[in-house]
């Protein structure tokens, strides 16, 4: 995803994903070191999301104010 926001943001919008750009990609990406920040960015995305249909499995049938609710706590424990 990165990538293709990478290749539209050159300066001609239709510029494909190239090696290069997606090489460039993974040599920036950083990626999180502790479970409650993956946690946190997990259940971000699934707050986010308006489809159930696009979420795994595990997370389709969550009380989404037990999701907030637990969003709430990992923000406080990362701050």
């Amino acid at each position: 995803m990165r990538s293709k926001f990478r290749a539209a943001a050159s300066d001609d919008a239709a510029t494909p994903v190239t090696p290069d750009i997606l090489e460039s990609v993974v040599e920036d990406f950083i990626p999180p070191t502790y479970p409650v920040e993956v946690e946190l960015q997990t259940l971000s995305a699934v707050v986010e999301c308006t489809s159930r249909e696009l979420l795994p499995e595990e997370y389709r049938h969550l009380d989404r104010e037990t999701v907030v609710k637990r969003l709430s706590v990992l923000k406080e424990l990362v701050a």
